[in-house]
């Protein structure tokens, strides 16, 4: 009798145990997500890249305004960037110390291990360190993907000025982008490097500008590169390097501004650095 009466009242405690789980678990799914405001989220499949890309895009106020077209900023490692540099953006568009601009955001949206195989994978320009970065060297097939599936969608998607490219990136994000800058000058026009890993493949980008400016007197580009008075001591060493190399080529038509960030550090430089570059590589664009 008492065994009847205990499988009873446990097979009813099971029940409403059950049933409140069920309940809260639906309600977690219930709660709506936040949201940006005035932002698009595309999917580009690349035929370059093995990766189906998730595009993050911020449009700003009351695009699109007749007769006007709208330089787009590309922004690298979206999934902790977009959110930050959408609200940047939008402030120094309202401050009018820059046009209003797009922001494109390109993101992967994969667990937090996977985001980092596929940074070394895409924003490392050649292949080295490959006991620490198995999947490095990809860089010059990601660009592929940004110059001609990217970019190109983009222009044909947008009301853009198709020649004025701005490109953020922080860490290998920087180093991609400084590759960019010495191998691909045509494609970018604006670049906000932040704490740059220039210490990649023996320095390897201090070679790619010196093969640059055997050939070139000119790099028609404004050029923001930083890093944290706290950074790492390779980037602390390096940084400093390229923009006295930089300076000392006077090569025509680059404006270069930016060096170390009073008391940042690689984690916390990114917000202050977004907001000083994008004055600066904007400055010569009324808005």
């Amino acid at each position: 009798m008492r065994s009847n009466v205990w499988h009873r009242f446990t097979a009813v405690l099971l029940s409403v145990v059950s049933f409140v789980m069920i309940a809260r678990a639906s309600a977690e799914e219930s709660v709506p997500q936040v949201q940006i405001p005035d932002t698009e989220r595309r999917v580009l499949t690349s035929q370059f890249v093995d990766e189906e890309f998730k595009i993050h895009v911020y449009l700003p106020r009351n695009y699109p305004e007749k007769g006007r077209r709208y330089p787009v900023i590309y922004l690298l490692d979206a999934e902790y960037s977009f959110g930050c540099v959408s609200y940047v953006v939008r402030r120094l568009i309202k401050g009018r110390e820059m046009p209003p601009a797009l922001v494109v955001g390109v993101s992967y949206e994969v667990p937090y291990e996977d985001f980092y195989r596929r940074r070394e994978r895409d924003y490392t320009p050649s292949a080295a360190h490959l006991e620490e970065f198995p999947a490095a060297g990809h860089g010059p097939e990601f660009f592929q993907f940004l110059e001609k599936e990217l970019i190109t969608f983009v222009n044909a998607t947008y009301v853009t000025e198709p020649d004025d490219r701005t490109i953020i990136g922080l860490s290998f994000s920087g180093l991609f982008s400084t590759w960019v800058l010495f191998n691909h000058p045509d494609a970018i026009n604006r670049y906000v490097i932040i704490s740059p890993s220039l210490w990649w493949d023996n320095a390897v980008c201090f070679r790619y500008e010196e093969d640059y400016a055997k050939n070139h007197q000119s790099l028609p580009a404004r050029v923001f590169l930083t890093a944290g008075e706290r950074d790492g001591p390779n980037i602390l060493k390096d940084v400093p390097r390229l923009i006295d190399r930089l300076e000392s080529r006077r090569y025509k038509g680059l404006a270069l501004g930016g060096g170390l960030l009073e008391d940042e550090t690689h984690r916390t430089i990114f917000p202050n650095a977004v907001t000083k570059g994008l004055r600066f590589v904007f400055k010569d664009r009324k808005p």
